[in-house]
């Protein structure tokens, strides 16, 4: 793919962004007085070293203009360059497939925080968390399984869903799997009777179940 390099905006003088995700300097020549003699400096191109958030995993390089600097993330400058200003209300940058290592400029755009979170939710699907969760499932009664092995190895694949917008993703999944959004976190977080989990390939073992709920059963409580 040819790499096309855009100004971006706010720092036209001194940055360009291109639609292969990174970050460079422009060209220019600076004068100015050292020593009390006057000089010209010529700075070429130079491609930004992105430094890797250990928290996030997001990427960010440092811009310097007239002596004051500032980190920012790579998406947005890419997001800037590409798609111009945000528009009110759109001030985030979204990652269509959730891949903050793919900051190219068909897979960002402006977004808000609830526009993010649909995408995460249409992303979890990748891998996979609506596998038996595509359509709403009837309430249990009690005494049936709360939910099957296969849901419950997606759900050790997410991140903590108590806080923040993730609580969303946590309340759908509940809706769609029929059960509390207890039963999800406490699932995910190793509950009981979820302690040992197969090893059996995680798509195969949700083809085989299509679906059915057929977990493993609470423990019943010993009568004294």
């Amino acid at each position: 793919m040819e790499e096309i390099w855009k100004p971006i905006p706010g720092y036209e003088t001194h940055y360009e962004a291109s639609n292969l995700g990174r970050v460079r300097s422009k060209e220019r020549v600076v004068l100015d007085v050292k020593d009390g003699k006057e000089r010209r400096r010529v700075f070429k191109p130079c491609i930004l070293s992105p430094n890797i958030s250990a928290k996030h995993g997001r990427q960010s390089v440092m811009l310097s203009i007239q002596g004051k600097t500032k980190r920012i993330l790579i998406a947005r400058l890419v997001c800037l360059a590409f798609h111009g200003l945000p528009p009110e209300g759109k001030e985030n940058v979204l990652h269509y497939d959730d891949n903050s290592d793919n900051n190219t400029p068909a897979n960002l755009r402006w977004g808000t925080h609830k526009e993010n979170a649909a995408d995460m939710r249409r992303n979890l699907g990748y891998w996979p968390s609506y596998i038996d969760g595509r359509s709403l499932r009837p309430k249990k009664s009690v005494g049936d399984p709360l939910l099957n092995e296969a849901q419950v190895r997606v759900l050790k694949r997410l991140p903590d869903m108590r806080t923040g917008f993730l609580r969303g993703i946590r309340s759908d999944l509940a809706d769609a799997w029929g059960v509390k959004p207890s039963t999800i976190t406490s699932a995910r977080d190793g509950g009981k009777g979820w302690l040992e989990l197969s090893t059996e390939p995680l798509w195969d073992m949700a083809e085989r179940l299509s679906g059915e709920f057929v977990g493993r059963e609470k423990p019943k409580r010993k009568i004294r």
